[in-house]
């Protein structure tokens, strides 16, 4: 009685491992001895199992790896550890390559002693063509793929991130995220991490912003930075995708120095220098300082361009444009407001450094000449200036047309002069 019991319940068994092999479809499975000779296989890539039986299991590596010892190297790594997970490359009966996930592990007796090895493998080669696929899109972007971890460690580099920030994924990978981030930021970062973790509040996660990085030499870039969020195996990690944008920003800077600059003199243009003198009036009544407003006005220029030619009076117009650049404070304003008009704004200036500065300006651009074909080219200016007192709240028109009515006045009493005007409290302008 006990030897059919015995006899039914190896029945049993051998049912139950032909059910668990017919329902593990995607899987071959292996049974090889002690030196690695196939002792048993189950549904092998392309080939009936009696073809099988008594071959090496090297049979199905390729050549380089057989002629680097991989197969017996892969064995003695079972056999140390009990049990190994890898992939790699394998051939078909009839030569063709595919890519197989294996798990092979070392079968012991009770004793402990070696019996022989089991080796499960799937194909899993469109998965792998997949993989290779995207990587060489991530590989040949132009953006830069980053993955931390939620600690803030860097998982991967790939993409453009070696392009832009100068480094190698061996010299990030394993380090933290902030040291491509230049300070603030890079002290910030941790912090900020925490916060976000503990609160689900997002300040970048989910939202593009423009940011900047801390490359290798130090250098910064500007970079459009969007991050996403995925779980894997119970822990977050946040993928970056980083721009490059340094191309996008000079093409903007470009832009907006078309928009605001002059383009002969480099000066802030008509419009831009209204809309700066428009904001200092108002700082001037929040912070209570005043501002001055000088016109300057080249004397005679008309005759300039007559006697010597547009060219020389554009040389001219540059000439005394840097010239007042270089003689203001490095806070005023300095734009041209039309033909040979000037217009400066002085921040912070009071009266008596209003007239003071004005006669220095009048003097140092009386002195100024350029030599043109051979022949030196001097010229005056004339000056009209006013203060607006913070107390007045003095407007824009007002102030411009208290300026420009002591210019008036300055060039017909005789030019290459200065007349400063007040503004008075029922808003009447008068020269001093």
């Amino acid at each position: 009685m006990d030897s059919n019991r015995q006899e039914k319940s190896v029945a049993e068994s051998d049912e139950k491992f032909r059910l668990l092999l017919d329902g593990v479809k995607d899987y071959d499975i292996l049974l090889l001895d002690t030196s690695g000779i196939i002792t048993s296989w189950e549904r092998g890539p392309g080939q009936k199992a009696n073809e099988l039986i008594g071959q090496h299991i090297s049979r199905f590596y390729p050549p380089e790896d057989v002629g680097s010892d991989k197969p017996q190297r892969e064995l003695a790594e079972a056999l140390a550890q009990g049990r190994i997970e890898h992939e790699g490359w394998r051939l078909r009966k009839d030569g063709t390559m595919y890519w197989a996930e294996l798990v092979t592990t070392a079968l012991k007796d009770e004793a402990g002693n070696l019996r022989g090895f089991s080796i499960v493998q799937r194909d899993v080669t469109e998965r792998k063509r997949s993989e290779t696929a995207l990587q060489s899109v991530v590989d040949h972007s132009t953006d830069a793929l980053i993955t931390v971890d939620q600690h803030g460690v860097i998982q991967s580099f790939g993409g453009a991130a070696q392009k832009i920030f100068g480094y190698t994924a061996v010299e990030v990978v394993g380090q933290k995220i902030n040291m491509l981030m230049p300070e603030p930021w890079r002290s910030e970062h941790d912090a900020y991490m925490g916060n976000y973790l503990r609160t689900g509040h997002a300040k970048i996660i989910g939202i593009g912003r423009e940011v900047s990085g801390q490359c290798k030499d130090g250098s910064l870039i500007p970079l459009d930075l969007t991050v996403t969020e995925f779980a894997l195996d119970g822990s977050r990690f946040f993928t970056g995708i980083l721009r490059d944008i340094t191309e996008r920003k000079a093409a903007q800077e470009q832009l907006r120095v078309q928009a605001t600059r002059d383009f002969l003199t480099g000066l802030w243009n008509r419009v831009a220098i209204m809309d700066l003198l428009e904001k200092e009036l108002s700082r001037s009544r929040r912070e209570g300082t005043p501002v001055g407003l000088v016109f300057v006005d080249l004397d005679h220029f008309k005759q300039i361009n007559d006697t010597y030619g547009h060219l020389a009076g554009d040389a001219v117009l540059r000439a005394a444009s840097d010239k007042m650049r270089a003689i203001m404070r490095p806070y005023d304003l300095v734009g041209r407001y039309g033909g040979e008009e000037f217009l400066i704004v002085l921040p912070g200036c009071d009266e008596a450094n209003l007239r003071e500065l004005c006669e220095r300006l009048r003097g140092i651009l009386a002195d100024t000449s350029i030599e043109y074909e051979k022949k030196t080219i001097s010229w005056t200016v004339s000056i009209g200036a006013a203060m607006a007192n913070p107390a007045k709240e003095t407007e824009v028109e007002l102030l411009l047309g208290a300026a420009d009515l002591a210019l008036y006045r300055a060039k017909s009493g005789g030019r290459n002069r200065v007349e400063l005007a007040t503004i008075h409290p029922d808003d009447q302008g008068g020269s001093s």
